[in-house]
């Protein structure tokens, strides 16, 4: 069964995702923190499969804790909670080692499916994060670190293409779409190993 630990300030909010978690799937959430530093005096005795944190923190750097946590813990998914969607920070966050992003009031249903591909190796993005990630990848020029396929499937999220529209368009089914988001922000930690990434 994989261990799921909320680091979010709000405690309603993060009671009521784990309530959530444990009523509607096969995860187990018994931790949740209010702080990050609490949880990481935790994290080796909790070793965690899947950490949802608040993406705002007081005081200290979310993207660099995101980045110290995914070097220390190469197997930790990361998804960050969000107010904004629309967050400049979610990509940073992404390029860091987080791997996707929720809306703290989104549906249960979103949340779940979210949980389910995350575990499964998938992910999803939108327009915004789209390009700014086309435009990382320019302006570093690491263009050859990507395969065609990848840089097509972001350039068409940046025309507003839905999956279903990319996956008429390309002829990749929807799975293998956010398999290949995923992939998009694997390769991007890996190259951003040695710094931390901001736009």
């Amino acid at each position: 069964m994989k261990k799921i630990v909320i680091v979010e300030k709000i405690k309603n909010i993060r009671e009521g995702i784990k309530i959530l978690i444990n009523r509607f799937s096969d995860y187990d959430c018994s931790y949740t923190f209010e702080n990050l530093n609490d949880f990481k005096e935790e994290i080796d005795n909790i070793k965690p499969d899947v950490l949802l944190i608040d993406l705002e923190h007081k005081g200290i750097s979310v993207i660099d804790e995101i980045k110290q946590l995914k070097l220390r813990n190469p197997e930790l998914l990361i998804v960050m909670l969000t107010m904004n969607e629309e967050n400049e920070k979610i990509f940073d966050a992404l390029s860091n080692g987080a791997i996707a992003y929720i809306h703290k009031n989104a549906p249960s249903q979103k949340l779940m499916k979210l949980l389910e591909d995350v575990v499964a190796g998938k992910t999803i993005i939108n327009s915004l994060i789209a390009r700014k990630t086309i435009k990382f990848i320019s302006d570093k020029k690491i263009n050859g670190s990507y395969q065609k396929e990848e840089l097509k499937l972001l350039q068409k999220v940046t025309e507003g293409n839905n999956l279903f529209a990319i996956e008429k368009s390309l002829k990749m089914s929807i799975d293998e779409i956010k398999i290949n988001f995923r992939r998009i922000f694997e390769k991007l930690f890996e190259l951003s190993k040695n710094e931390v990434v901001r736009i």
